[in-house]
C-alpha cells in the first residue's frame, strides 16, 4: 500500500506540460502578456535560455516573437505541427519517467519530484532546467537527426537520436 500511495504521489508531482499558445501576427503584445501570465514557472526562463532575450525585455519580445515563430527557413510551424503530431500521445513516456522517479524517490526520499514540461525550442534547447528544480523538455530536438530542418541546421547526429 506505501509503494502505491508513493506513485500516485510521484504521478501527481510529475507532469508532462506542452505549452501550447499560438503567436498571432498583430496582436503579439496581448500573446507575450498570456504566455507570462498562463505559464509563469516556465516562459520567463524559456525567454532567457533557448531564446537568449532577457525576460524584462517584453518590448523586444513582441517584436521578435512572431518573426521567430512564424520563421519559414527553418520551418517553426512545420516543426511544431510535427511535434504536435509526433508526440501527440506521451503516456509511455509519462510511464517511464514515473517508474524511474519512483525509483529515485526510493532511493533519495528527500528529493524534489519535478515538474516536467515539454515545448518547442526552434532547435535552441534539448533540456532546461528551471527554478525549484523543475525542467523542460524541448520535443523538437527529439524527432531524430533525419528531420529536415535538423539537417538544414546540421544539427550533430550525436545529439540526436535517429528517426523510426
Amino acid at each position: 500500500m506505501k509503494n502505491k500511495k508513493l506513485i500516485v504521489f510521484i504521478a501527481g508531482c510529475l507532469l508532462l506540460i506542452g505549452c501550447q499558445h499560438n503567436i498571432r501576427t498583430g496582436q503579439a503584445a496581448e500573446d507575450v502578456r498570456a504566455l507570462y501570465a498562463n505559464y509563469p514557472e516556465f516562459f520567463p526562463q524559456y525567454v532567457e535560455q533557448a531564446l537568449g532575450v532577457a525576460a524584462e525585455d517584453t518590448a523586444y519580445l513582441i517584436d521578435a516573437l512572431p518573426l521567430f515563430v512564424h520563421d519559414t527557413l527553418y520551418g517553426f510551424d512545420k516543426t511544431n505541427s510535427t511535434v504536435q503530431t509526433t508526440f501527440a500521445d506521451i503516456r509511455g513516456i509519462q510511464t517511464e519517467l514515473n517508474h524511474a522517479f519512483t525509483r529515485i524517490h526510493y532511493l533519495y526520499p528527500e528529493l524534489y519530484i519535478p515538474k516536467i514540461y515539454t515545448f518547442v525550442s526552434g532547435f535552441n534547447a534539448s533540456v532546461l532546467f528551471l527554478d525549484e528544480g523543475d525542467m523542460a523538455i524541448g520535443l523538437d530536438m527529439y524527432l531524430g537527426s533525419d528531420y529536415p530542418a535538423a539537417i538544414c541546421l546540421q544539427l550533430s547526429r550525436s545529439l540526436l537520436p535517429r528517426a523510426g
